[in-house]
């Protein structure tokens, strides 16, 4: 890297300062804490922390200003440091938004000097008296110096960011953006996990609430799975994991919510990303992808096209023990199931944005989703009885073709009413998700002497139409420097068609069978309110709200000509604190209280199967769900590591039952509500420098769940503590060449009604930038060690299941990206702060 100027080569040696000051403080704490639990760790920092705090009370200040050029347009990006004037230590860093404001945020009173730099013009000192709690600073003009020919400044981009109420990944700062999809990114957020067919939990729990720009998505299974498959990840710029959200977002969720904020560039031209990868596992997947951004004085013209050839595969061994009434064995079942996926995704995205006037933005959005696929099985079936003799064996190839259709339409409109924050936001979005499920089961059945005994053909159509109307208002109002209020109101309509049809093929005919087929029509009404209230009382941050549901159900079953209805209102309360103890380090206690309503494919009844023997099917009478969610946090080192201790219960838990049918030999999974969860643990966040070119980041977390129910009349109590870890190094050695190892690791855990073994995986990647950074070149190695599975055994009475599955994680991967275009620059190559703080640079356009 060459330096040219005197602010880069302050930059790196206020980096390199704050590098020992950081290991300083790392070696310091591992002498105090090392012989410690981890629970004690933990306590021992609040109860430190607390007592530090109340020794150190004073008065906190904000401070405000902007800064322009010679001609009087705002620069953004460049970089303001306040010192201390007593001894020029540095008090807080700010980069200035693209609209040139900067803000400096609990600043204690005293006498500073700010100094603020930017690529291209003259370092300018400011001396500033914080005597008030609210600052506002006149604009800052900046005059041109000499214009280098070429200036190159890359830094570190943050990985994480933790907030009061919730912690922000930036997807720029990883090579996962580079070629990679949302499901890549997804995998490094701490505290989540993507597991197969796009399973998503939060710390171990199922039930997140997946928001795409604070919308509701209302995708799950199949429909997330290839959603977040088929999404370039180069198109979004944040991931915010919230495990409990504030009253403004909607209260469903047991876990918590994933909000993913798509990117957005408002400095005035035009630029076009194209991405291309070649994946290798056992099969291929090819994506490809264009994005585009074009901005004037008055629209901003956004959207993006992918398609995605992707090949994937599920191998399933399957054990399963038939017992009677007296718990005898009756019955053994041994199957092997292998299965082929081959998928084609085409999705697109396109927007505008209309500036009416400076405080006035209109938006539309339009987005679609074309998935459309075969999934080939091979199925071998060995049944035996209790003597282990082989007394039939299946033979049961399948073929399904799916479609997917989904369409997004959105219409926005936000009003500023002045420069302090007043602000009123409206909302109205229409979601359509079809999918029609065709599927050919040929059974052929054998005796113990291989010869064959008998055929049967069951043929299943599986269409499903999902209708979302949703129309919202968010209204903010700020009274006063240090207080805001927040306000707003929902209302959701959704409606839901399903006609399964199941035929039997009959000396050559399909005839209808009436004890399967099912026409089942699902309609609900949603209507919220909430507030929230947020006061700033110097080092003391509060934010409290309540958010009102009120739900209203029908539910038609029309083959049988039964309906059923529920109507309820829940009122869900979210209280949050932080307390600043010093400039580095901050406690924070939060409360949150969370409903859970049944999945629409979950409440419909028909039957899907994955062979003659196992099936999964509906249940229209499941209840929603409620959880009280409880975290305590510390934060040191000005955020750089976290530590937290949370406790969660939740009543009537909706989870995966299994259940066997000994007569038939069948074994068939349904969701239903059992009676509690109960978890909490600890955990750890952290984001170190090592070296000047090194950074990791750490994610670790213990949890104890303890699930406790009632079974077809049986007690039972299951319990389990879960270690997980993450690990994820970048390496910079050189210029233009950057290194990244992760790990993950899952020890024992309790999986809905499954405990599931140990596994882990292992993935590396090393990236080389050209052509002055506009293109990209990324190869990666996932699961390099093969050591992602599921290995699970049932832990419910007399219900003796064990599962071993494998699916396609093992890959290379091949990622090119280019950069076209750019926005109207001056005078230089390539323009990147010396000291970024990316969640906060580019604002996203609050949808």
């Amino acid at each position: 890297m060459k330096f040219t100027t005197v602010k880069e080569l302050h930059s790196m040696a206020y980096f390199r300062l704050q590098q020992q000051r950081i290991v300083s403080n790392i070696q310091q704490t591992t002498r105090q804490f090392s012989m410690a639990k981890a629970l004690v760790f933990t306590l021992a920092l609040l109860l430190g922390a607390i007592s530090e705090g109340q020794a150190q009370q004073r008065k906190i200040a904000t401070i405000n200003s902007k800064l322009v050029d010679e001609t009087g347009s705002p620069i953004g990006f460049a970089t303001n440091v306040l010192y201390r004037a007593k001894d020029s230590s540095i008090a807080k860093i700010a980069l200035s938004e693209e609209n040139g404001t900067f803000v400096f945020e609990g600043i204690r009173f005293g006498n500073y000097i700010m100094h603020t730099s930017y690529v291209g013009y003259k370092e300018v000192r400011t001396p500033i008296l914080v005597d008030k709690v609210a600052i506002t600073l006149p604009t800052v003009k900046l005059q041109p110096d000499l214009v280098l020919d070429e200036v190159v400044v890359n830094s570190r981009r943050k990985l994480v960011q933790k907030k009061i109420d919730r912690v922000v990944l930036d997807v720029g700062a990883t090579m996962a953006a580079d070629g990679g999809n949302l499901s890549d990114v997804l995998k490094i957020s701490p505290g989540v996990n993507v597991g197969n067919g796009g399973k998503v939990t939060l710390r171990g729990k199922s039930g997140v609430i997946v928001l795409i720009d604070g919308r509701r998505s209302y995708l799950q299974g199949a429909d997330l799975d290839n959603y977040i498959n088929s999404m370039p990840a180069g198109q979004f710029s944040k991931i915010e994991v919230m495990t409990n959200p504030p009253a403004k977002y909607d209260a469903d969720g047991n876990a918590g919510v994933i909000n993913i904020i798509t990117k957005r560039n408002y400095q005035k031209g035009w630029e076009m990303d194209v991405a291309s990868s070649y994946r290798q596992g056992r099969y291929a997947e090819i994506a490809n992808s264009l994005t585009w951004n074009a901005n004037t004085r008055h629209v901003n013209i956004f959207g993006n096209v992918s398609y995605t050839d992707k090949n994937n595969f599920d191998d399933y061994k399957i054990d399963r023990n038939f017992r009677d009434a007296s718990n005898n064995l009756t019955a053994i079942f041994k199957q092997n199931t292998f299965i082929k996926r081959e998928n084609n995704f085409l999705t697109s995205r396109l927007g505008l944005d209309y500036f009416v006037t400076p405080k006035t933005t209109i938006g539309f959005l339009v987005g679609t989703q074309f998935t459309k696929g075969t999934t080939n099985t091979a199925n071998d079936t060995y049944l035996r009885n209790s003597a282990n003799v082989l007394t039939q064996r299946l033979e049961g190839p399948a073929l399904s073709n799916v479609e997917f259709t989904n369409l997004q339409a959105n219409i926005h409109l936000t009003h500023k009413f002045d420069t302090d924050g007043q602000e009123l936001s409206i909302d109205g979005d229409y979601l359509r998700y079809k999918s029609e499920v065709d599927q050919t089961f040929n059974n052929s059945f054998f005796n113990n002497a291989g010869n064959l005994t008998s055929r049967e053909v069951l043929f299943n159509d599986l269409p499903q139409t999902i209708d979302i109307y949703t129309a919202k208002a968010d209204y903010a109002l700020p009274l006063s420097e240090l207080s805001k209020v927040e306000m707003g109101v929902k209302t959701s309509f959704v409606a839901t068609d399903n006609n399964a049809k199941f035929y039997d093929k009959t000396s050559g005919q399909l005839v209808e069978n009436t004890a399967l087929s099912n026409y089942f029509q699902y309609d609900e009404n949603v209507n919220a309110a909430y507030v929230n209230y947020t006061q700033n009382f110097g080092q003391l941050t509060m934010q409290a709200g309540v958010r009102m549901e009120q739900t209203s159900i029908t539910g038609k079953q029309l083959t049988q000509k039964t309906e059923f209805t529920n109507s309820y209102t829940r009122w869900l309360p979210s209280v949050f604190f932080t307390y600043d103890l010093d400039e580095e380090s901050q406690l924070g206690l939060s409360y949150g209280r969370r409903i859970q309503r049944p999945d629409y494919r979950d409440l419909n009844p028909f039957r899907y199967f994955y062979d003659k023997y196992t099936f999964e099917e509906g249940n229209p009478a499941l209840n929603p769900q409620f959880s009280n969610n409880f975290e305590l946090s510390y934060a040191m080192m000005g955020g750089a590591i976290t530590t937290t201790a949370f406790y969660n219960k939740t009543e009537d838990i909706i989870t995966d039952v299994i259940f066997q049918n000994a007569a038939q030999n069948e074994t068939f999974i349904r969701k239903d509500n059992l009676n509690d969860l109960t978890s909490y643990g600890i955990g750890l966040n952290a984001g170190l420098p090592l070296m000047d070119n090194w950074v990791t980041s750490i994610d670790l977390n213990y949890s104890r769940n303890q699930l406790d129910g009632m079974v077809q009349g049986t007690n039972f109590s299951i319990s389990t503590g879960t270690f997980t870890g993450f690990m994820l190094h970048q390496y910079r050695f050189a210029p233009t060449w950057k290194f990244e190892l992760g790990a993950w690791y899952t020890s024992r855990s309790l999986t809905d009604t499954f405990i599931q073994e140990p596994y882990g995986k292992l993935a590396l990647a090393i990236g080389k930038s050209l052509w002055g950074g506009k293109g990209k070149l990324r190869l990666s190695g996932n699961d390099v060690f093969a050591w992602t599975n599921f290995v699970g055994k049932s832990a419910f009475p007399n219900t003796d299941v064990r599962i071993d599955n494998t699916w396609q994680t093992q890959s290379i991967k091949l990622a090119f990206t280019y950069k076209f275009g750019g926005g109207f620059k001056k005078d230089r190559k390539e323009r990147k702060s010396a000291i970024e703080k990316e969640s906060d640079r580019l604002e996203p356009y609050k949808q």
